[in-house]
């Protein structure tokens, strides 16, 4: 995980300054509370442990990083949280309504 993001930043011009010790993987994905399981070496899977980074523009940095679930991650790089919040009160108002 460390080495794959040291090369996307240098691949697409972000700051990276992590150490190993500063990517640290919980048992749980934060953002949608799935228990991450490692596929090593067969690619990733939508519960596989994902660097993320909070704000992308800062890069890989201290205190802009955490580990997401690949599913949340790629959620997360295709919509603002705006879009996320907009999405979720119009899904929850159409599924809320009788058939």
């Amino acid at each position: 995980m460390w080495a794959a993001a040291k090369k996307r930043a240098k691949t697409k011009g972000l700051a990276f300054s992590l150490e190993l010790s500063d990517i640290v993987i919980p048992e749980r994905c934060p953002l949608l509370d799935i228990l991450f399981i490692a596929n090593k070496g067969l690619g990733a899977l939508p519960n596989s442990p994902s660097l993320d980074k909070i704000i992308p523009k800062l890069g890989y940095v201290k205190g802009n990083i955490q580990v997401i679930s690949n599913k949340a991650n790629i959620m997360k790089s295709s919509a603002t949280l705006e879009e996320f919040e907009l999405m979720a009160k119009n899904w929850r108002a159409i599924s809320q309504k009788e058939v």
